[in-house]
């Protein structure tokens, strides 16, 4: 009950904060596939909104070179944000990875991304029928993000992620039917 009324007294000041807020406009770039410069460019942002998620450089490739992934990079004033990385498999999606600078947050630009995947995923025509995506338990803001996009929660990952520090915290799996 107290993650509850957390997740609600958060929901509320943001709320309250968005509404004080004119968002700039962000466009959006949507890739299947990935040269180099796209895998840098994914890896930079990726690293400075997600530290404790260190991914190399030929990871990143390896997975953007797959038919079934594609990313999102957000811009605004030319400037890349933020970024949004999901797959297609069979009729499901799943996003992988989500992030928006850190002084860019709290001004309504992951929700932006958010919605843009969602559409395009929903655009698809794949007959994508769930999106699922894993957070951390502790990530309140990323379970805000998601649940004012109407995702749920579909189960739990005991002690999944492994903060820098040698923590261990649990995934909360969540879903959206499409």
């Amino acid at each position: 009950a107290s993650i509850t009324k957390i997740l609600r007294r958060f929901i509320f000041v943001h709320q309250m904060q968005s509404c004080r807020k004119i968002m700039p406009a962000l466009s959006f770039n949507f890739i299947n596939g990935t040269g180099s410069d796209v895998a840098a460019t994914i890896k930079k942002l990726h690293n400075k909104c997600l530290p404790d998620k260190d991914w190399t450089l030929e990871s990143l490739q390896s997975m953007l070179s797959q038919d079934s992934v594609y990313s999102v990079i957000a811009k605004k004033d030319a400037l890349e944000i933020g970024f949004c990385i999901y797959r297609i498999a069979a009729d499901e999606a799943e996003i992988i990875s989500i992030g928006v600078l850190e002084n860019e947050r709290m001004n309504g630009h992951a929700t932006e991304i958010l919605k843009e995947t969602i559409k395009k995923i929903s655009d698809s025509n794949m007959n994508i029928r769930k999106i699922f995506l894993e957070v951390a338990e502790d990530n309140l803001a990323a379970i805000n993000l998601y649940l004012s996009a109407k995702f749920r929660k579909a189960g739990v990952r005991k002690k999944y992620y492994q903060r820098k520090n040698g923590e261990r915290v649990d995934a909360v799996i969540m879903a959206l039917d499409n």
